[in-house]
């Protein structure tokens, strides 16, 4: 079902030209991943941190209240 010689031959790309996408496709994909996935981790570790802080900004568990 995969038309990827159609598309290769209508792009006019060289074999080797066609190895370099895939292989930029192979490495560039999972680094996006990775960027992701680190990006939502580190904005909900800074945004959904510690809410037990009153108006005073001291501790209720923690003991200085």
């Amino acid at each position: 079902m995969s038309r990827t010689d159609e598309i290769i031959a209508a792009a006019k790309m060289p074999p080797e030209a066609v190895r370099m996408s895939r292989y930029i496709d192979a490495v560039y994909f999972p680094i996006l991943c990775i960027l992701l996935v680190g990006t939502f981790h580190m904005h909900f570790m800074l945004l959904a941190g510690d809410w037990d802080f009153g108006l005073t900004g001291k501790t209720v568990n923690g003991g200085l209240l």
